[in-house]
């Protein structure tokens, strides 16, 4: 289960590098009303500096919470659809993954190839680099 945890930490670290400054450098001069959403029932202000969220609670924000909706599509233009619409499935699917590997201790290795490949990109376009492709295409 080692290498499941190690591919969803470097999806959630690159995703919290890549969403949380660019809202923050869109939403700091805003009120903390139009900035603020909950994550876990506490309040997490957008404009300042976000401490590192989990996977599940990115996807939840990407899916749920309008002004990071909004926040997006202002700051990465070409690929806020796939930011809202596809990522969220696939972290989904890799917090799944993950949190099987982390209970059970053991990870079938066909499964463990399959995410591999998905998240770095084996014979495809990996999660990590279409996050970071986001990264260098956004504002």
């Amino acid at each position: 289960s080692g290498p499941a945890l190690e591919y969803a930490k470097a999806v959630e670290a690159e995703l919290n590098q890549l969403v949380f400054p660019a809202l923050r450098s869109l939403l700091a001069a805003k009120p903390p009303k139009n900035r603020e959403v909950r994550v876990d029932g506490r309040p997490l202000d957008l404009g300042g500096v976000v401490p590192h969220q989990t996977l599940g609670a990115i996807r939840n924000l990407l899916e749920h919470e309008p002004v990071v909706q909004a926040g997006l599509r202002t700051q990465f233009p070409h690929d806020h659809a796939w930011l809202l619409g596809v990522l969220p499935r696939e972290l989904r699917r890799l917090a799944e993954f993950r949190n099987a590997g982390a209970h059970a201790g053991v990870t079938d290795a066909a499964e463990l190839a399959e995410v591999r490949r998905g998240v770095l990109g084996v014979g495809q376009e990996g999660l990590l680099g279409r996050v970071v492709r986001v990264g260098m295409r956004g504002r």
